[in-house]
């Protein structure tokens, strides 16, 4: 479904949510002299002491690939506007994922010179595949063998938006960063914005890079937590549900839906169940104008991962960062550019 893409893509950007230590070194020079910005609070008397630190404001431009898994539960459909119908004893799902490109724009501030607050904006696109393994009857048979497995695969476009809270504490020769994101995406088959929080941890380790006074090389590890909105809704026609995964054989197929309708198992099935199934014996003889609405409850299949990063500081108006989320199925990378200012 295209929407499962939806709630992949909003999970990507908060990757983005990297950020090397506001501690940036001591320098003696800086002693007894006045800070010449209005923030961060207190950033006037850490800097009269000789501490440095990133400038106040930051741009920054983000390019991320995703790749992971979702797990789909308590499926519910109903068919042009016909009452829901729950699914959950009937659909067997195989594995659903999806391959994301996203591009965002971040702007953040330092309240504190231990505490950032940033918001973010951006777009994405994508390809989606889920797969239907089957369908059961209600002793768990299964049923209408040659309609499956059923694979489609749609491509996907959205937005998302969010803001995000960044804590920095010193730890020796590391610094620890805790940070916590909320996330919204919406496409025009969700009847609202999909919400995602995401919380990280990482120990961040500065090095100097040649002579110059603000050129460093920061490399973070760390681990990310992702937790998705439980249930989602929308509409589909069927017939842009995507192609299926091989060719169906239609002899064989009408001769398993002749054995179904005519059987003791058809009327067990309810109306509104009865609909359903056929609706899908429909899409593989080529009959997709039915409106499909859909719900479900969905989670990741993984919601930690591990994280792996590294951040070149040029001067103390430029950066460049990358970052590598991994965990089994899944996969993050992202690069990024930032620019930070004083006001």
């Amino acid at each position: 479904m295209k929407t499962l893409s939806k709630l992949i893509g909003i999970i990507v950007i908060l990757t983005t949510i990297t950020s090397v230590s506001n501690a940036q070194g001591f320098d003696s020079t800086q002693i007894g002299k006045e800070y010449p910005y209005l923030l961060p609070i207190l950033g006037n008397k850490a800097y009269t002491r000789g501490y440095k630190f990133q400038l106040p404001h930051g741009i920054m431009v983000n390019s991320i690939y995703n790749e992971q898994n979702i797990l789909l539960e308590n499926f519910k459909m109903a068919i042009n506007d016909g009452d829901f119908i729950d699914l959950a004893d009937n659909i067997i799902f195989g594995p659903s994922s999806a391959d994301i490109k996203t591009f965002n724009f971040r702007a953040d501030t330092w309240i504190f010179p231990f505490l950032s607050v940033g918001g973010y904006y951006g777009q994405y696109k994508g390809t989606t595949s889920v797969r239907l393994e089957g369908l059961k009857n209600s002793v768990g048979e299964p049923i209408l063998e040659a309609l499956f497995p059923i694979e489609t695969f749609s491509d996907a476009d959205g937005a998302y938006w969010g803001f995000n809270v960044l804590g920095i504490i010193p730890a020796g020769p590391v610094n620890l960063a805790v940070d916590y994101s909320w996330s919204w995406s919406q496409n025009e088959l969700l009847n609202k914005p999909v919400r995602v929080d995401v919380s990280g941890i990482r120990v961040i380790k500065n090095f100097k890079v040649g002579k110059k006074p603000d050129m460093f090389l920061g490399v973070w590890t760390g681990a990310q937590f992702n937790k998705l909105g439980a249930l989602t809704d929308g509409e589909i026609v069927l017939g842009d549900l995507g192609r299926s995964a091989g060719a169906v054989n239609q002899t064989a197929l009408q001769e398993q839906w002749q054995e179904l309708t005519t059987s003791n198992d058809w009327n067990q099935f309810s109306a509104g169940e009865q609909e359903t199934i056929e609706a899908l014996y429909n899409k593989a003889r080529g009959i997709e104008d039915t409106v499909i609405k859909y719900q479900f409850n969905k989670s990741l299949e993984y919601k930690w991962n591990m994280l792996l990063g590294g951040n070149f500081q040029l001067n103390r108006h430029f950066q460049f960062r990358t970052e590598y989320g991994f965990l089994k199925s899944k996969k993050t990378l992202m690069f990024s550019a930032n620019y930070r200012f004083g006001l």
